[in-house]
């Protein structure tokens, strides 16, 4: 008996799966025992219906416990695709041109700069400046997103266009781009504003796409829009702000 238990305690240290089965089919066996007992059950019939239980126990955790865990895309990143690539002028396809991936985007001037789906919907649509001194009008001088196989990207009046492959880190201030809660910012009660004195769009959404917060940061004399948001953000969320070179996020 004192065997026993030391092998039922080293499962328990080293395979947690194995020793849940093992505690699972000793719990089994007792209740069998018992009704054997309760209600005067026959042997045979009784070690048939134990064993069809164990034997459904064994095919669910079999099947449970092969499954691959599954990657949680809040915490992890894998950007061991993007290649450090320079464009010129013209439409270019991602997966032949550049490879795919998550890049800091910048530029040598000021031109437009599109992405757009396979459909040829429009997924980015911005200005870049060529030029990180303050204040920022006009458009942005970078921003950081991800790219995806197929997707067609569009230069217009830049010399160069530069994609550096973005590092993933936490932090609280983010420039225009594409950023999750958890990977790229902590979750927490923050308030959002520009950095600068300038205006853009500033979205959170679920993980899912449904829209939590669409606002219109503005901290110039134009009229639309509001200087601040406050923010619950959660690990998941996504954050999306377009034609606004940075934004802040403080703790209330």
């Amino acid at each position: 008996m004192i065997n026993v238990l030391k092998h039922i305690t080293h499962l328990k240290t080293h395979n947690s799966k194995l020793f849940r089965c093992v505690v699972m089919a000793i719990t089994c066996a007792c209740v069998v025992v018992i009704f054997i007992l309760i209600f005067n059950l026959d042997i045979s019939q009784a070690l048939r219906g134990f064993l069809s239980i164990l034997l459904g126990l064994s095919i669910h955790y079999a099947w449970k416990f092969s499954k691959p865990a599954e990657k949680n895309s809040a915490t992890e990143r894998n950007n061991t695709s993007a290649k450090l690539t320079t464009l010129f002028a013209g439409t270019f396809t991602v997966g032949t041109d550049i490879p795919p991936g998550r890049y800091v985007i910048t530029s040598d001037s000021s031109g437009s700069f599109f992405v757009r789906e396979k459909s040829g919907s429009i997924i980015i649509d911005t200005t870049l400046i060529g030029d990180d001194s303050e204040p920022h009008t006009g458009g942005v001088p970078s921003i950081t997103t991800d790219i995806k196989e197929g997707q067609e990207i569009e230069i217009s009046g830049i010399n160069n266009v530069t994609f550096t492959p973005a590092v993933t880190q936490m932090s609280t201030v983010l420039t225009a781009g594409d950023w999750i809660v958890g990977l790229d910012i902590p979750p927490g009660v923050y308030n959002a504003f520009p950095t600068y004195e300038e205006a853009g769009n500033f979205f959170v959404r679920s993980a899912q796409g449904r829209s939590i917060v669409n606002e219109i940061l503005n901290t110039t004399d134009r009229v639309h829009g509001v200087e601040r948001v406050r923010v619950n953000l959660e690990v998941g969320q996504r954050i999306q702000m377009h034609n606004i070179s940075s934004v802040t996020f403080e703790q209330p």
